[in-house]
């Protein structure tokens, strides 16, 4: 099983919505216009497809032998890459050696 995980910034352009309420028309566009919806995250890549890529804010080994199986993240967080504007790769963690830079 994988045990280095790369690090990740994310920015990405997400999906909001506004008033449950009957709202009118020229209020739904001004909310549209001072909407944003663009998000940033740091995280580990714990798995991605062709369609997304799963985040995780943190990783702990529970044993020493650092078994993934004993090994516990936190805080999944699953973006379409359809919704990705910007992917910098930080460095990558390995479960034993730590962190490592790409500077």
């Amino acid at each position: 099983m994988k045990k280095s995980f790369d690090v990740v910034y994310v920015k990405w352009d997400d999906a909001v919505s506004g008033s449950t309420d009957w709202t009118s028309m020229s209020d739904t566009l001004d909310w549209d216009d001072d909407c944003s919806s663009i998000g940033h995250h740091i995280g580990f890549v714990l798995y991605e497809t062709d369609e997304y890529v799963l985040l995780v804010a943190d990783i702990m080994p529970m044993t020493k032998d650092l078994s993934l199986a004993d090994t516990n993240t936190f805080s999944p967080f699953r973006i379409p890459k359809a919704w990705i504007l910007d992917r910098i790769l930080l460095g990558t963690f390995h479960l034993k050696k730590g962190f490592k830079s790409v500077k």
